[in-house]
């Protein structure tokens, strides 16, 4: 949406739900979750949300990291390189580095849940972590 006139144009084509859209720091792309496959139920999203990416136009449209697990909450890294997301794995939700080209990989991914966390200017993380131990 165009602030200052209010002008609203679509820019993405998911077949499905469509969550947490970010700006990129460079302010020419968005991320957002979203599924590969059309939505089956009104109550519930059954497929995996995934990490996209496409360009502030609407062109360019692509899933990034391909990591074949439900990703969550996003953000982009300070320099626009790469973002990074929750990844739940065999009940425990970690994090992961999303590059816009290449592999993701593991940032932390101790058994437990991450709850609500933040990326820095710097790069650096903060987090809430609990495990069946420590709640």
């Amino acid at each position: 949406m165009k602030v200052a006139d209010r002008s609203v144009r679509a820019v993405t084509q998911t077949k499905n739900a469509e969550y947490a859209p970010a700006w990129s720091p460079d302010g020419a792309s968005i991320a957002y979750l979203g599924a590969t496959r059309e939505l089956t139920s009104s109550e519930t999203t059954m497929e995996d949300t995934h990490v996209w990416v496409v360009a502030k136009d609407g062109t360019r449209r692509r899933e990034v990291g391909k990591i074949d697990n439900r990703q969550g909450s996003l953000a982009w890294a300070p320099d626009g390189a790469s973002l990074v997301t929750t990844v739940q794995q065999r009940g425990s939700i970690g994090l992961w580095r999303v590059p816009l080209d290449g592999a993701p990989s593991p940032i932390f991914t101790e058994p437990g849940s991450l709850g609500a966390w933040s990326v820095s200017r710097g790069g650096d993380l903060a987090f809430a972590f609990s495990t069946s131990d420590s709640p």
